[in-house]
């Protein structure tokens, strides 16, 4: 509607261990971020439940598709295996990071 507003948050730095912050089980380090309490206020509960959801829900073979089909000169087969292995194991713990926010 005109006048509406709507927050989108992307922060990608140093994300999926690019730099070997994933190595020896570091994708496992998961919290949720800090956000100003303006932010919270228009959190969409719902849009985030959905979202953890599909997350949760997104098949395995898709995911190992999608790290694998990066060309190796742009992403070495050591560091796609361990982000194909990261980002799977990071689904089983996303509802725990994010589930605070939809209290």
């Amino acid at each position: 509607p005109d006048g509406a507003a709507s927050w989108e948050f992307l922060d990608f730095s140093y994300s999926m261990g690019i730099g070997g912050s994933w190595n020896d089980e570091g994708h496992l380090d998961v919290r949720p971020a800090r956000f100003p309490e303006l932010m919270l206020q228009c959190l969409d509960r719902e849009t985030l439940r959905d979202t953890i959801l599909r997350i949760e829900t997104f098949p395995e073979e898709q995911v190992i598709r999608t790290v694998t089909r990066i060309p190796e000169t742009h992403l070495p087969g050591d560091e796609a295996q361990t982000i194909a292995t990261g980002l799977l194991q990071r689904r089983a713990i996303v509802r725990e990071a994010l589930g605070a926010f939809l209290i």
